[in-house]
Parts: structure tokens; sequence; C-alpha cells
């Protein structure tokens, strides 16, 4: 048990210590000082779905391992060019390692370490495209459960995070300043549906990009899981609509709201996998119109409820 317990701890700062190099991938930038488009951030775990939270925790000393590919496609971010309106950013490849333990049975430590992998934008001086990456800004999270579910009652968590400017905003694929961030999740399991409900604020610093004023945002989001009990209860059809929204300026162009589709399957082990693909449902600044959304956790000490 000792050694399996090194073994957990070492993963976490391992990881922890990879995404502390936020070293430039390339040299290229866009010649505009930007925002972090990077909107879409996974879930930290296994018990949310694509990008919503979920409640619950993990059990105390219990190690969770996330890895999260997702691709941002079309649309991210247009500006005017001689020869007209042409995309900025059009395409953002990240890949996520997500490492999180269980302080105790109430409250989750979480890293989320944002790798870009590829992103094919444009110079917007020269109007030359060129593909890049960077690493993403680092974020460090606290979900603490405030209650458990009940028959009656939903189950409540609230998370606190914080984003380190390690990434690029050159690239807008992150920011030079520290963003603080807050979320209260609400989570129920129904008989044939589970629930979870988020409503957020995060804390940037105020910044105008090409006309735009980007501000503290509220964000918003739900998420359903509809188990598929005549074939496998741990197969599940999943479905959530997130966006966001500046109270100080509303604009839909500021205000991205975007929607994802997708399945997950746990198994006995530990072991889950979610795939998804989604899109825009506005033209807002950082708002693909295509997403994808591929994921692989991994619980030590997972207790199946399986029979």
């Amino acid at each position: 048990m000792k050694k399996r317990g090194l073994i957990q701890r070492g993963f976490f700062w391992l990881a922890l210590f990879f995404g502390l190099f936020p070293y430039p991938l390339f040299a290229e930038d866009t010649g505009v000082s930007g925002i972090n488009l990077e909107i879409f951030e996974p879930a930290s775990d296994s018990f949310g779905f694509f990008s919503i939270q979920g409640f619950q925790t993990l059990s105390q000393n219990q190690f969770h391992f996330r890895t999260v590919t997702q691709v941002a496609w079309n649309h991210l971010l247009e500006g005017n060019f001689p020869a007209g309106s042409r995309d900025i950013v059009d395409l953002i490849t990240t890949w996520h390692l997500i490492p999180s333990y269980g302080l105790t049975r109430f409250l989750t430590v979480f890293w989320d370490i944002p790798l870009h992998l590829h992103a094919r934008e444009t110079n917007i001086n020269t109007g030359d495209p060129f593909t890049t990456g960077s690493w993403g800004d680092l974020k460090l999270g606290f979900k603490f459960r405030i209650f458990d579910e009940t028959k009656k009652r939903p189950g409540l968590s609230l998370m606190m995070a914080h984003h380190f400017p390690t990434g690029n905003e050159s690239k807008f694929l992150g920011s030079d300043t520290w963003k603080p961030s807050f979320d209260l999740i609400a989570g129920k399991d129904f008989k044939y549906v589970n629930l979870s409900t988020t409503v957020g604020a995060s804390l940037p610093f105020k910044k105008e990009v090409l006309g735009l004023v980007f501000d503290d945002t509220i964000s918003f989001g739900t998420g359903l899981q509809v188990p598929l009990l005549f074939w496998d209860p741990e197969f599940k059809m999943m479905g959530e609509i997130f966006g966001q929204v500046q109270p100080s300026d509303p604009q839909v162009v500021t205000s991205p709201v975007g929607y994802m589709l997708g399945v997950q399957k746990k198994f006995k082990s530990g072991l889950s996998l979610s795939a998804g693909a989604g899109g825009a449902l506005n033209n807002a600044v950082g708002n693909a119109r295509l997403r994808g959304h591929l994921s692989l956790d991994y619980t030590f000490g997972f207790v199946s409820k399986q029979k």
C-alpha cells in the first residue's frame, strides 16, 4: 500500500513539474496582444461531462488521472485584412493533463496542464498564415463538496480555481495575467437521467483587443447523461450546453454559447472513456464552429458499483 501511495503521489508531482515550464514552442505570433481563446475547459474528472463539472469529489487519498484531447476549428477569431475578413485563429488542437487528488472525502485538488499542440493562425500585420503551438494557462483548482445528494435534494459543490499566465496571448493561446474563477455545481441522479448544472464567475483583468472589450464573465452550463439501462448502465449518452456573458457589457460577440454531444463508458477497473463533438450556437469570439473531444480517465483505488 505504501509503494502504491508513493507511485500515485509521484504521478501527481511529475505532472506538476512538467506543467511549470511554459516555454514557447514556436516563434511566430499574430502581431496582436490578445486573450486566451480556450474558453472550453474540460471537466476535471469523470464525474463530469465534457466541460460541465460533476459535484462529486474523490475519496480521501484517492488519485485520479485524466488526459483530454480536443480540437476547436473554424472562426475562433476573425479580423479585417486588405483582401477582406478572414480568420486570425482558425484551428486549435489542445492536449490536457489533469491529475487530481482527494485531500479529504469532501475536498479534491487538481491541476489542469494544457499543451496547445497545433494552432493555425494568421499574422494581422503581414497577412501571412502560419502554424504554431504553445503551453496554455496552467490551472490549479479545488472542489469542495458542500453536501451530498439525497432523494429530495441535489448534491452541491463549490469549485475555486486559479489560472496562471503560462500561455502565450500573442497567439491567443493563453494570457499574461492571473485569473481566478468560482463555480457552484449542483447535480442529481434520477432513475433514467443524470443532471448537472453550473453557474460561475471568472475575473480576468479588463482588456481591449481589436476594438472589443473583454472583462469579468458569468458562466453557465447544464449537462445531461442518459444511461442505457437496457444494455449497459455504465454506457451513457451525454449532452451539454455551456456559455458565458459579460455582465458589464453584454454583447453576442463576447458571449459564446456552445454545445457538445457524445458518449461515456466506465469500466469496473476504474477506467473511463468519453468521446464527443459539438459546435457553436452563436457567432462569438472563441466559439468554434466545430469541436471534438476525446478523454481517457483512470481512478486509482476505484470501487465499482456494478454487480
